[in-house]
């Protein structure tokens, strides 16, 4: 299974995932709010997809990788993903 980072109107598909790295979807500081993939080394975690620092934060909210998402389900996750962190940012 491929998950795919970055998907945006510019790069309908986004970049195809680096089995060495996590799988966090990581938000940069910049201005664009697209996401993209952890560059941490992989190795800890729910099957060692995560790095030391996501594997805390995925085992404390009971998160788990889907293992069959499809490029399409992955997109409208990075847009909840991305609409969670903008709605986050707004309140007080």
């Amino acid at each position: 299974m491929t998950r795919w980072y970055g998907c945006w109107a510019g790069n309908p598909l986004g970049v195809r995932e680096d089995p060495a790295l996590c799988v966090e979807s990581i938000y940069p500081n910049e201005r664009g709010p697209i996401p993209h993939q952890c560059s941490r080394k992989r190795g800890h975690g729910e099957a060692g997809l995560f790095c030391p620092q996501h594997a805390k934060r995925a085992g404390d909210h009971g998160f788990r990788v889907p293992d069959d998402e499809t490029p399409e389900q992955t997109r409208a996750r990075v847009r909840r993903d991305r609409d969670y962190e903008r709605a986050s940012r707004s309140q007080p």
